[in-house]
């Protein structure tokens, strides 16, 4: 007897392996790959607020109530299971058991949600319908079938996974093992790149106001807007400056005195700035450490944020504050041959240079608040220091793409997955204040 164990173990190893996958072209894909694809999907449809729907019968209804709850629980992705035995008997009374997936998902379905249609032999007519629907709602759907390589299913999803034997049990067990897959993929991506927010509940018990991390920093570093009334919103937008509101053509904007000549808003950093106005406080924080290198002092700095704010305001376009932290740790000025003897020269890493977040706690300060006041952070910027400034401060990071940062898009793409609803990615300053507002 212990050969029909071996055998039914060695079996699903093999057909695991066997698995073949394909999209909605019909284009073959590699296993792992598509797993990896339908994690980041999965990932990215729940940091927007959209959910997961598995359908099946019998066994396979087994596997969509099972793994529903666990995207849910463990997943922590809003996962649901049409097959409540009292909608099952409703929808089949009054409409036909071919209906009953379809009927539940024109009433409940969301453009953007992932259907998990999960069907042994692929040929379901629920099953079908069920795709059907989803697709003229606008959702995305993955499918899970086997026995007959020409099954009706393996052509209608947008990642198709098939097991190519007729075995009942052995299907079900694989699509629950391909489902379970996806799951551990999703949370590896977040283990792997989570944040640690120690310092987070430090600064949420503390006065701002009166907090030590200010000790060594010169409170001139800031230039606060007080030609405008600023309300209590609890929405806190900080955008950063070079090469996300303006362009920086010379690696470190102001290092020419014809900086005015050269000052260019990106396209939609106007109009992005005048809709964050009607609900948040928006503040303009950038890293200055050509200040510390000696390309210019902190007056050009603070003259060139006057000069922007100057023409924003007469474009209808408000910033609540302009913060710019100048410094640098010593042994990066060590390192580099800078010269050791500025006030910009720290000996451990500014609290006010991002990835930290000085510059955000500043700001609160000048509003009469502690950070923790603010019920939503967002961080606008094209650099990883600006989306970590945002995970560190407990908010939401914002890459703007702007052309010259392709290089970080990877490990932008590796933020996203490990920091789901907490990182997104924009090609210009108008969606990210939409998603915002959103």
């Amino acid at each position: 007897m212990r050969h029909i164990i071996s055998n039914y173990i060695n079996d699903l190893h093999t057909l695991f392996n066997q698995t073949k996958v394909t999209d909605i072209e019909r284009k073959e894909l590699d296993l792992a790959d598509a797993l990896i694809k339908a994690a980041e999907t999965v990932i990215k449809t729940g940091s927007i607020g959209k959910k997961l729907i598995f359908i099946g019968n019998g066994g396979s209804a087994a596997v969509a109530s099972h793994k529903a709850l666990d995207y849910w629980f463990t997943g922590k992705i809003r996962g649901i299971s049409f097959s409540d035995y009292a909608n099952l008997t409703c929808v089949s009374n009054d409409f036909g058991y071919q209906n009953v997936f379809a009927k539940q998902i024109e009433n409940f379905a969301d453009k953007g949600d992932i259907l998990f249609a999960i069907s042994s032999s692929g040929n379901s007519e629920n099953i079908v319908l069920a795709i059907e629907e989803a697709r003229q709602r606008g959702c995305l759907i993955f499918t899970f079938s086997g026995f007959k390589e020409t099954n009706r299913l393996r052509g209608l999803g947008d990642l198709n996974f098939y097991i190519p034997v007729q075995h009942f049990n052995k299907v079900e067990s694989l699509h629950l093992l391909l489902c379970d897959c996806i799951l551990e993929i999703i949370l590896e991506y977040r283990n792997k790149f989570s944040v640690n927010n120690e310092h987070i509940k430090e600064k949420n018990n503390s006065n701002q106001l009166n907090n030590p991390t200010f000790n060594n920093i010169n409170l001139n570093s800031y230039f606060l807007n007080n030609n405008r009334p600023v309300f209590a919103k609890n929405i806190l937008v900080a955008l950063d400056r070079d090469d996300t509101l303006i362009y920086d053509d010379d690696g470190y904007f102001g290092k020419s005195d014809n900086w005015r000549e050269k000052i260019r808003f990106y396209n939609g950093a106007v109009q992005a700035i005048k809709i964050l106005n009607n609900f948040a406080q928006v503040i303009v924080n950038t890293n200055q450490i050509g200040v510390a290198r000696g390309f210019y002092g902190p007056e050009r700095v603070k003259e060139i944020n006057q000069f922007l704010d100057t023409l924003l305001k007469k474009e209808g376009a408000w910033v609540d504050g302009w913060y710019f932290s100048p410094y640098v740790e010593r042994s990066w000025a060590e390192k580099n041959s800078l010269d050791l003897n500025t006030p910009w020269v720290l000996d451990g890493f500014p609290k006010t240079r991002k990835p930290q977040i000085g510059m955000l706690e500043l700001a609160a300060a000048n509003f009469g608040k502690n950070l923790s006041f603010f019920e939503k952070i967002f961080v606008i910027g094209d650099s990883l220091d600006d989306l970590n400034m945002a995970l560190n401060a407990g908010g939401i990071g914002i890459f703007f793409n702007n052309g010259k940062n392709n290089h970080l898009i990877s490990q932008v793409r590796s933020l996203e997955l490990g920091n789901p609803a907490k990182i997104f990615c924009v090609d210009n300053l108008v969606s990210a204040a939409e998603i915002i507002k959103s």
